[in-house]
């Protein structure tokens, strides 16, 4: 594991000073950008006040899914120009970072000779196990871990940018993960989707949007005490900020169900829930929910100017059907 571990170092150091730094730095800066728009702080300065050992996780695990991103021509050149080339073995590893199972895990089981099992939690199906020296020190089961398992010399093998994962995160995941999906799958043509392959790489990359998610998170919950209690104020700031609705209905919920299920602008999330969309820099992004709740309709925003576009779109689907807006409280 040692020299696997060196393995990793010696490209992470190669790629900062080779001419795939500028990508890679520009990789960075779109993740911070994600950082930033889902807390509203700057990453970097947020994360100066973090221990280096810390900081040096988040620049592997982004290092990790940065060469996840890219083609082999970038392993290649690394074999060829490092002034120390990595054995076969180490090759081996970094070029099996391509071809990681990249997900969130549960910890399923733990035995005595520190060999850990785990369970792909949006695959459930598969499975994981591997040596990890001391995992009793600091896994329990049922402990949630964003992670990359890879297949080197007969062995699985976890790579070195593994984060915890709160269990109350997962359903913000699990949501993240399905929007990503279903926005994919609306940017799709029609004879896109009726390839299997296709939309098996959609669930994949539905995966993949919730990992970031997992990673922005865990950055969020580990930054320095003042830092952290700024963006926990910002974010109850925003909470508090929510505006919901009540709106009579003279229609039965699968008539109302029916009418939204023409607009692009609405998204049935579950039975119940529909989400409403909004294009935002060219893209469409959830603005606002609704449910229908026996002959009530409710609607909630993060902010009164979306509470009150929504009311307006509602009216205009559905004229005198729909009650005016009564305000619910917290």
């Amino acid at each position: 594991m040692e020299e696997f571990a060196d393995a990793l170092f010696a490209l992470a150091e190669w790629i900062e000073t080779s001419d795939w730094a500028e990508t890679y730095g520009e990789f960075c800066e779109d993740f911070a950008e994600d950082f930033q728009s889902a807390f509203g702080l700057p990453m970097y300065e947020y994360m100066d006040g973090m221990d280096e050992d810390l900081q040096e996780l988040v620049n592997l695990c982004l290092m990790e899914d940065f060469v996840f991103y890219q083609d082999e021509q970038i392993l290649d050149e690394y074999a060829e120009n490092t002034e120390v080339p990595p054995t076969p073995s180490q090759l081996e590893f970094v070029r099996a970072l391509q071809n990681a199972v990249c997900s969130v895990f549960e910890v399923a089981k733990l035995s005595h000779d520190d060999h850990v099992e785990f369970k792909d939690v949006f695959r459930k199906n598969a499975t994981y196990k591997t040596r990890i020296p001391e995992a009793k020190t600091f896994l329990t089961k049922g402990d949630l871990i964003r992670a990359k398992f890879i297949l080197v010399e007969g062995k699985t093998i976890m790579t070195q940018g593994m984060v915890g994962v709160p269990p109350q995160a997962m359903r913000q995941l699990e949501d993240m993960r399905k929007e990503a999906f279903l926005a994919y799958k609306e940017q799709s043509t029609a004879e896109e989707l009726a390839d299997p392959e296709y939309l098996a790489d959609l669930v994949e990359w539905g995966i993949e949007d919730a990992l970031d998610g997992a990673l922005t998170g865990w950055i969020a919950i580990n930054g320095p005490d003042e830092a952290f209690e700024k963006l926990q104020n910002s974010m109850e700031a925003e909470l508090a900020e929510v505006i919901s609705n009540g709106f009579s209905l003279s229609l039965t919920g699968p008539e109302f169900d029916v009418i939204l299920s023409e607009h692009p602008d609405f998204r049935l999330e579950t039975d119940q829930t529909w989400s409403w969309l909004e294009m935002q820099k060219g893209e469409l992004v959830v603005s606002g929910s609704l449910m229908v709740v026996e002959d009530t309709l409710i609607t909630a925003c993060f902010s009164s100017k979306k509470s009150k576009r929504l009311a307006e779109r509602l009216s205009q689907l559905f004229g005198k059907k729909i009650g005016k807006p009564q305000k619910i409280k917290p």
